[in-house]
């Protein structure tokens, strides 16, 4: 049942429990999320979206039915600070989205970037601190993609915005490493380390390949043919490292929904899927390797998995952003950036 529901089947008994005229709809709001506590029925959490057509939250492994518990458990009991940890691609900020959609069915998600968005963020954080507007705002998420590789300007604008009280409105932040260690490597203010009460790590697609026959399905029949799969193809899938976790496997769906005259996936359709990175230990053969080459063919996959984005392909590589920046120069290659999850 959603929050605007309750309100309508209950508005006259809850306006009747409110012990005066002020701040009435607030009271209502806290008096129907009370008693839907008591009933275990979480108000606006949106339950059935956290499976139908989101496909970083479907599936039935124990790992991503944890994500959408807790989800609903943050919803309905707290509005305290959640950092979504995990790698490339396993669905941080749609669950960041879901989040919001369950706290604030009404309200507005804004998605922080950079510090050209910071006066944006301020005047809707100021009208806020109005009663009439909050309430007409009916709540703000702000999500801050990627945390770590934030400006300092912005992660000052975050501490600010933690320690600022009586806001309807939720921080959420991602990260693809704990805090501590963003901190260690130079990337994060210590200040934000432990602020963030509430964490919701996202598994990886290695560490829920039960899931993935479905999931492959659920992408496969969002168009007006969908594609089926050979037990061969699924077993070909099964054995692939994934690396780019969900954002990979959706990419190679796209690609092969552009095939012509294919009516089933079989495994010669995958072999560009064979030839990627397994995560198999690279073994040094009599004949030796071009190590130059090799540093080149690694920084290019790095920079592909993560859209160009320099701090998470360093990350991916074990170096620090510095680190991949000199080799990107030594190497000539682009230094294209931009945020992707």
């Amino acid at each position: 049942m959603s929050l605007r529901e309750f309100f309508a089947q209950h508005r006259e008994e809850l306006l009747r429990a409110c012990k005066s005229e002020q701040n009435v709809e607030s009271e209502i709001e806290q008096r129907a999320r009370e008693l839907c506590e008591l009933l275990d029925d979480p108000v606006g959490s949106g339950a059935a979206d956290l499976r139908s057509g989101e496909e970083t939250l479907f599936g039935d492994d124990p790992s991503i039915r944890h994500v959408r518990t807790s989800i609903e458990r943050l919803a309905r009991r707290s509005r305290s600070p959640v950092l979504f940890l995990g790698k490339v691609g396993t669905g941080k900020r749609r669950s960041a989205r879901l989040l919001h959609a369950c706290t604030y069915p009404d309200g507005e998600l804004f998605e922080l970037h950079n510090d050209e968005q910071l006066p944006l963020l301020e005047r809707k954080l100021s009208a806020l601190r109005v009663p009439s507007s909050a309430r007409a705002i009916g709540g703000l998420s702000v999500y801050v993609h990627d945390l770590g590789d934030t400006s300092r300007a912005v992660q000052a604008a975050i501490a600010r915005l933690l320690r600022e009280r009586g806001l309807p409105c939720r921080l959420m932040a991602s990260s693809q490493c704990p805090l501590t260690q963003a901190y260690r490597d130079g990337f994060l203010r210590s200040d934000l380390i432990f602020d963030f009460s509430s964490t919701i790590e996202l598994p990886s697609l290695r560490e829920r390949l039960a899931d993935l026959p479905g999931l492959v399905k659920h992408l496969a029949s969002r168009t007006r043919s969908p594609l089926v799969f050979s037990e061969a193809a699924l077993a070909t899938l099964m054995g692939h490292a994934w690396p780019g976790n969900l954002v990979e496997l959706s990419r190679v769906v796209e690609r092969l929904q552009r095939l012509e005259g294919v009516d089933a996936i079989e495994p010669e359709h995958l072999t560009e899927l064979a030839q990627r990175p397994s995560g198999a230990v690279l073994k040094l053969t009599p004949s030796g390797i071009d190590l130059a080459d090799l540093e080149r063919q690694l920084l290019v996959q790095a920079l592909a998995l993560t859209d160009n984005h320099r701090t998470q392909a360093a990350r991916l590589l074990g170096l620090t952003r510095d680190q991949i920046r000199y080799r990107l120069n030594k190497l000539e290659l682009p230094l294209e950036e931009r945020a992707a999850e």
